[in-house]
């Protein structure tokens, strides 16, 4: 991951942190030198930070895990100074799967807040009025008390329902029990864009430049992701037997080099299909490896020992979508093929990176 660096991993899932991060620490030591605090309390801001951090990388693993359980596996999880985020490979299909990985993450801050409530009392904690204990949890002697107020605290932000909060997650799958997944998605969207709107108004008036970065976060992550889940479905509806082009001219395995230059200029394609005498698919002839042929040294040999197989073979009936899951850089090409593996179409990499770009 660029700008990160890792520093664990478990389940195969790395965690990075962005070098950003150690922004946020910095800030805290010069807030704490600006207001004429004690190393001592200097080092305990710190302390706090990163045990919240702690937290927040427990709050992703609950995630991963709630994805793995439904095959869902997590590329990594990566922390910065706005919080973290387990980068999961896909969304889970069935909204029920979304809904609990979603509810994942804010329930192992929940199990944080249960575990330390009753040591924070064990050790001597009071009973404190909401407003008490916003007072007190930055007091040098109350770490247990700071951390379970940021745990509540992170539980109720990250129920917020705007994307890419958990709360977007959660009210999107909910609606996907009666809407398609891109109309749950526009109206959870726009939800949480009015929420955005709702931050940037306050920070205007509270002069509150991390809640401006925030709504304006969180308004552009809405929009991206209702750009990728429309994407998403454009490609699971996109059958490549009809996407297939089919601007392409068909060579004979006995053809010679000199049968191909003389067809080339009637093929538009930048292949050529090889097939045997029925039909068969044999392999591809690149039209650019022609042009190296072109002296009449060539004009005579079999057009063999220059068809290649580096292409992906797909049935016409499946979809863009599944299809983009098996491609690999070795694939250059994709070859669509009907039920009588006779090759009915083709793709190449332009054509589908302009094709997403339609979508």
């Amino acid at each position: 991951m660029s700008g990160s660096f890792k520093i664990f991993e478990y389940r195969n899932i790395p965690v990075f942190v962005h070098w950003t991060f150690s922004l946020l620490l910095l800030w805290v030591v010069g807030l704490g030198f600006m207001n004429n605090m004690a190393l001592a309390e200097i080092a305990f801001g710190l302390g706090i930070i990163l045990c919240l951090f702690v937290c927040v990388t427990l709050h992703e693993f609950g995630h991963a895990l709630a994805g793995l359980r439904y095959g869902v596996p997590t590329q990594d999880i990566i922390l910065s100074p706005i919080g973290g985020v387990a980068r999961m490979n896909r969304i889970p299909e069935k909204p029920v799967q979304e809904l609990i990985i979603a509810l994942a993450g804010p329930m192992v801050n929940v199990i944080i807040v249960i575990v330390l409530l009753p040591l924070y009392f064990l050790l001597g904690g009071e009973r404190l009025s909401m407003e008490e204990a916003l007072n007190a949890y930055s007091e040098f002697n109350q770490p247990l008390l700071a951390l379970i107020i940021l745990n509540i605290f992170l539980i109720i932000f990250n129920m917020i329902p705007a994307f890419p909060m958990d709360g977007g997650r959660v009210l999107r799958s909910l609606l996907s029990f009666k809407f398609s997944r891109v109309k749950a998605t526009l109206i959870a969207v726009r939800i949480g864009q009015f929420f955005a709107v709702l931050f940037a108004i306050l920070a205007f008036y509270s002069n509150g430049i991390f809640l401006a970065v925030i709504a304006v976060f969180v308004f552009m992550a809405a929009q991206q992701e209702y750009k990728s889940v429309k994407v998403q479905d454009g490609l699971a509806n996109a059958l490549m037997g009809e996407i297939a082009l089919k601007n392409y001219k068909t060579l004979a395995g006995s053809d010679t080099i000199g049968q191909a230059i003389q067809l080339a200029p009637f093929n538009q394609a930048p292949l050529f299909v090889v097939t045997n005498e029925t039909e068969q698919l044999m392999g591809i002839l690149e039209k650019a490896v022609l042009q190296k042929l072109q002296s009449e040294a060539f004009t005579d040999q079999s057009i063999l020992p220059y068809v290649r197989s580096g292409f992906l073979v797909v049935n016409e009936r499946d979809n863009l979508k599944n299809v983009l899951a098996r491609f690999s850089e070795k694939n250059v090409y994709i070859l669509v093929v009907n039920e009588q593996e006779v090759v009915v179409g083709y793709l190449d990499i332009p054509f589908i990176n302009e094709y997403i770009k339609s979508l």
